[in-house]
């Protein structure tokens, strides 16, 4: 070959490789370093756990006293054979126990024609069920009256 075509030749050569490097380098660049980022963390509360109250059972509710007559029986004004008759029990009639004597002699009864009054049977003449003890001592003498019911109010009538 002749030495100018092989300058030429070279030369282009060293040319097309330049530019080879050149192009290439658009397409391949050197690492660059990326900068660290922060990572959040995350921020843990730490509650304390309460203590668990203690479990109180619930107190149980006495079962109310009934009494059963055994025969016709009086209601009583008072505590005692003596006081006037206020009604009357018929044998098998069951009736809530509402008080009774220190004694445990007497119960006091809702009235059967008129449970809003109190009276007073013997209990010796009586079939009992339920909690006795839980029954409230009403003393003799006293014949405590449930209240009497309020009325209600009525709501205000609309003008027409």
């Amino acid at each position: 070959m002749n030495r100018p075509l092989a300058i030429l030749f070279l030369s282009a050569l060293v040319l097309l490789a330049c530019r080879t490097q050149t192009l290439f380098s658009s397409f391949v660049s050197e690492p660059t370093e990326i900068p660290p980022t922060r990572t959040p963390i995350a921020r843990i509360t730490i509650v304390p756990t309460p203590e668990p109250s203690p479990v109180v059972p619930p107190t149980p509710i006495p079962e109310p006293a009934f009494a059963t007559a055994k025969e016709n029986l009086r209601v009583r004004a008072q505590p005692n054979t003596t006081s006037a008759i206020m009604d009357r029990l018929n044998k098998g009639d069951r009736t809530e126990i509402v008080g009774r004597t220190a004694a445990n002699d007497w119960w006091q009864i809702p009235l059967p024609t008129d449970p809003n009054r109190r009276g007073w049977v013997l209990a010796s003449v009586t079939d009992t069920t339920g909690a006795i003890n839980a029954v409230p001592i009403v003393g003799p003498g006293s014949n405590p009256q449930p209240p009497a019911p309020q009325p209600q109010p009525q709501p205000p009538r609309p003008y027409p």
